[in-house]
């Protein structure tokens, strides 16, 4: 019910509309008998009222004004129904609604069902939204994320944290440097003291100035011990290491594979593995003490709260300002950490 008066009250037009059931449920995919129930309901607590002359229920202004500045905001993951979160869209969400805890605000997760660009744009506009945090859309939802940004309409898109290869639209968009973490784990690796380098991702921006960080000597190893495919496993990443390297640096995926890969595979305990810092590292790490595991030195946690900080920021201005804002590179920092945690003063406006 606190959903269904939160989208009444933002009712796009200035003239009072009277309040129809069957429109009413069809809007918020339920039966009439629920809407009559909750009209009913803010009808007796003044709310809604009825207007001598005039069929049916309205919006009370009067109400509506003792709310003062308040906020509907939406909230969409990757698959647009999909209500999954994993822990980084937490943290990243975490951040959003923290930065904004002093603001009158309620937040809706949209399932929005419309396949065809043009109509999935509409089914958002229609959902009486004041802005809308969107984690991670597929590259297929450009056309709707450049739509809605010609339309003017607030919304900020955090980009896929892990792809960084993310064709980044020009307004409304967020995404980490993934240029600076190419750099961090090479320097992971010089620190390790480690020559012999094979590399497990595809190529990216990422591998691009990873691979970009080492002499040219050092560089045509990397490119000839590099293997794109998971799908390979285990035995093209025994083909990557049987040349002698000393390291392996891989991204997320070869979480999946860790287990059978410490099963199977003995050698690779001789090379230093070279993890992203995300939750899943850490916990390889305590796992697998027999591995020697090198972590970059920044904290993908810290990284994702920011998103989420900076995601607010631009949100609320837009909403307040009109317009959209030009799509932001956000810096990789070196957050502090306490016994695993990450100080999230110390990366906070």
């Amino acid at each position: 019910m606190r959903y269904v008066y939160s989208c009444l009250m933002h009712n796009p037009s200035d003239e009072p509309q009277p309040l129809g059931e069957l429109e009413l449920a069809k809007k918020f995919r339920t039966n009439r008998l629920t809407i009559r129930r909750a009209l009913s309901a803010f009808e007796n607590d003044g709310r809604l009222i009825r207007i001598p002359g005039r069929r049916g229920l309205f919006m009370n202004p009067a109400a509506a004004r003792a709310i003062g500045d308040y906020y509907f905001l939406g909230i969409m993951t990757q698959e647009r129904a999909n209500r999954y979160l994993d822990s980084g869209t937490q943290l990243l969400i975490s951040g959003f609604a923290g930065k904004l805890r002093n603001l009158s605000a309620d937040y809706h997760y949209l399932e929005i069902a419309s396949s065809e660009p043009q109509d999935a744009v509409e089914e958002i506009l229609n959902c009486g939204l004041d802005g809308l945090l969107w984690c991670s859309p597929p590259s297929r939802d450009i056309p709707v994320i450049e739509e809605l940004s010609r339309r003017n309409f607030p919304f900020v898109v955090v980009a896929p944290p892990h792809k960084s290869s993310y064709p980044l639209p020009a307004k409304n968009c967020i995404q980490p440097d993934f240029t600076q973490i190419g750099i961090l784990r090479a320097q992971c690796v010089r620190d390790a003291g480690c020559g012999r380098i094979a590399y497990f991702g595809t190529e990216s921006p990422t591998f691009q100035a990873f691979l970009d960080f080492f002499p040219c000597s050092e560089r045509e190893y990397i490119m000839n011990h590099r293997c794109t495919r998971l799908e390979s496993g285990i035995a093209g990443i025994r083909m990557i290491l049987a040349d002698g390297a000393d390291c392996l640096v891989a991204d997320g995926r070869i979480f999946f594979f860790l287990p059978e890969l410490h099963r199977s595979l003995p050698e690779l305990r001789n090379v230093t593995l070279v993890l992203d810092p995300v939750p899943h590292a850490f916990q390889v790490q305590r796992k697998y003490p027999d591995l020697k595991i090198r972590i970059p030195s920044y904290d993908w946690s810290a990284v994702q709260w920011k998103l989420g900080e900076r995601a607010a920021i631009h949100l609320l201005k837009s909403m307040r300002g009109g317009g959209g804002f030009h799509s932001e590179i956000m810096p990789v920092r070196h957050p502090v950490r306490h016994n695993g945690i990450f100080n999230k003063g110390a990366d906070s406006e």
